[in-house]
């Protein structure tokens, strides 16, 4: 089947991402168990929209009895490794031969770290810039592996999922792209994008 449009995920397909290290950084500023953390809502009603970012910060500092803003927005945001030189050539490349799309499951703090790294070290304003259109859950309302996002993006772009190429490194959400006829690439390391992409006669 041919590949008229692609998708990309955005955290570990085209930003390096490692949330371990956001983690660490809690640890250094909470007094409450880290393990909290993983044992709320917080972060999926965020990345859905549901909370804004003075809701979340508040809830996380209640939550962690962390202190200060500025200490929550910092280890949040250190996840946030950057974006590779050769991916963001790829997407240029890109751009030029297919409409391609970005569908994350994010949150508006983090899309304004990816800029300013972005800008910072490319001259790229935003992530819009590289993509025809992009998707971000906390924009849409709705997060993978939902079925209603790519039907979504469908349905607002007006794709037909089998000559469209999906690429996540969630494995959850690849199944269900693959059930809605989607042509899939499950990476599951972001060094080896541009290899998959070759392998698949695309770059």
């Amino acid at each position: 089947m041919t590949i008229e449009n692609i998708i990309f995920d955005l955290g570990r397909v085209i930003v390096d991402i490692d949330s371990d290290i956001t983690i660490r950084e809690f640890k250094k500023i909470c007094k409450a168990p880290i393990e909290k953390l993983f044992h709320n809502n917080i972060v999926y009603n965020f990345d859905i929209g549901n909370i804004s970012e003075d809701e979340f910060i508040a809830q996380f500092k209640q939550l962690l009895e962390i202190s200060e803003d500025h200490s929550v927005r910092y280890a949040w945001d250190a996840m946030i490794k950057g974006v590779p030189s050769e991916t963001i050539l790829l997407l240029q490349k890109l751009k030029k031969q297919f409409p391609i799309y970005a569908l994350s499951n994010t949150n508006s703090l983090h899309i304004k770290a990816i800029n300013t790294i972005l800008a910072r070290d490319y001259s790229v304003p935003d992530l819009k810039h590289l993509f025809h259109k992009v998707y971000y859950s906390y924009e849409v309302g709705l997060s993978k592996p939902d079925k209603r996002i790519f039907e979504y993006v469908m349905s607002d772009s007006q794709l037909i999922p089998n000559n469209t190429l999906f690429i996540d490194d969630n494995e959850d959400n690849i199944r269900v792209a693959e059930r809605l006829q989607f042509q899939t690439l499950h990476l599951l390391e972001q060094h080896q994008l541009i290899s998959e992409l070759q392998l698949r006669g695309i770059v």
